[in-house]
């Protein structure tokens, strides 16, 4: 029981982390994932066929596929961190300072009555 939870809650984590993170995850992979073809491409019109092509145009496969792999597990990560965000309650309001809910109001009463620039007010 104790390792399904620290297993949801790892799991929680990773579904919860800031899209910078997936998205760094995704560039791997596309990365990969082309690097992989251009192996493959290379390896079909520069190596004369052979056993040595052959091994070449499966790493170049093997490399596009892991790049696959890694890409689409980043944008099921990415899409389901949304979903999370999409579907999480809003957090409770915290309290705050009152000093700080002052500043804050008399800031806003400011811009509020600071004329707005218009043609008719603007100097000639």
């Amino acid at each position: 029981m104790i390792l399904l939870r620290s297993w949801l809650k790892a799991l929680k984590r990773h579904y919860q982390a800031p899209l910078q993170a997936a998205f760094a995850q995704f560039k791997l992979g596309a990365m990969l994932f082309f690097v992989g073809l251009v192996l493959v491409y290379m390896a079909q019109q520069l190596i004369e066929p052979s056993v040595r092509q052959e091994a070449f145009t499966l790493a170049g496969l093997v490399i596009a596929g892991l790049g696959f792999v890694v890409a689409m597990a980043a944008h099921v990560r990415m899409l389901i961190s949304r979903l999370w965000a999409l579907f999480e309650p809003p957090a409770p309001a915290r309290a705050s300072s009152a000093g700080v809910d002052a500043a804050h109001t008399q800031a806003a009463a400011k811009a509020a009555n600071r004329p707005q620039a218009s043609p008719q007010n603007l100097p000639e």
